[in-house]
């Protein structure tokens, strides 16, 4: 009996020993850890945005008190130029940026940050979104004192900015989605597509 009772005791401690650990979160086969996961699961938004760290406002501790706002959107010239637009300017086009000594529009930007330490929206700087500015406009047309690689580019107006805010609903691009090919022609490495993700306030929340 009491050999009994020690094997009973023996295997109970090993099967407490090899029990298999339960799954830690994020970890489980039918959630998504990495953006790549939108390849072999079924796309779900809110999901997906929770892996991204979008930067949706920030404002600096040193800004000047006396600092003006503007509703801009980035234009995306293929150039190094001023692009970021008010909403007044994208409808009138009037902004010659190869001609910047001439009766220009100031209603188009170069954008540069007040304080280094501050991030910026860049995964938001297109389509069409829209972000609200804190900022102070240069006296005179210059440069911005970052982004720029094209050696010779045209001065503009500078808008220095110590704060902002996206103004949602906004668009990002997402990962790749597996699309199969219906035709059997196209190989399996390009049966993929890049998605479109709607930031909303109710998804855009973000535990750190």
């Amino acid at each position: 009996m009491l050999k009994f009772i020690s094997l009973f005791i023996v295997a109970t401690a090993l099967l407490f020993v090899i029990k298999p650990k339960p799954p830690k979160p994020g970890n489980h086969l039918n959630r998504y850890i990495s953006v790549e996961d939108t390849l072999h699961l079924p796309f779900d938004t809110a999901s997906v945005l929770e892996l991204y760290d979008l930067h949706l406002s920030d404002f600096s501790k040193n800004a000047p008190a006396d600092l003006d706002t503007f509703v801009l959107h980035n234009r995306m010239y293929a150039c190094d130029c001023p692009g970021w637009a008010t909403e007044e300017e994208s409808v009138t086009e009037n902004y010659n940026s190869l001609n910047p000594d001439e009766n220009v529009s100031h209603d188009v930007f170069y954008i540069e940050r007040g304080d280094k330490k501050m991030t910026f929206p860049d995964e938001f700087s297109g389509m069409g979104n829209r972000i609200r500015f804190f900022g102070k406009i240069r006296t005179r047309q210059g440069l911005p004192n970052e982004g720029l690689m094209d050696p010779n580019p045209p001065l503009g107006p500078v808008l220095t900015v110590y704060g902002y805010e996206v103004i949602l609903p906004a668009k990002i691009y997402g990962p790749f989605v597996y699309v199969p090919d219906t035709t059997g022609k196209m190989p399996i490495w390009m049966q993929n597509e890049m998605t479109t993700l709607v930031v909303t306030k109710k998804n855009s929340v973000r535990k750190r």
